[in-house]
């Protein structure tokens, strides 16, 4: 779902998880800043990529990846 918070888009979900574009760090440059949410998850795939979920601005759906963990991603940080 897309809001907006001052005149920035945000992503906000049935459980009212709250989540800004930050887009990704790519090679040599930061890229998709504003329309795209990237989270590394905790699941390693080997010793150089791991998964991550990407929300996207326009599609109600979290999608799952795997990718090298040169690129730079978020995290977010949850206290059980």
């Amino acid at each position: 779902m897309r809001l907006s918070h001052k005149g920035k888009p945000f992503f906000v979900n049935e459980s009212e998880f709250t989540a800004l574009p930050g887009g990704t760090r790519g090679p040599g440059s930061f890229i998709y800043l504003h329309a795209w949410s990237f989270k590394w998850s905790s699941t390693s795939i080997s010793s150089v990529s791991a998964s991550y979920y990407r929300l996207d601005y326009n599609n109600p759906y979290i999608n799952n990846f795997n990718q090298s963990m040169y690129y730079g991603n978020s995290v977010r940080c949850v206290k059980d």
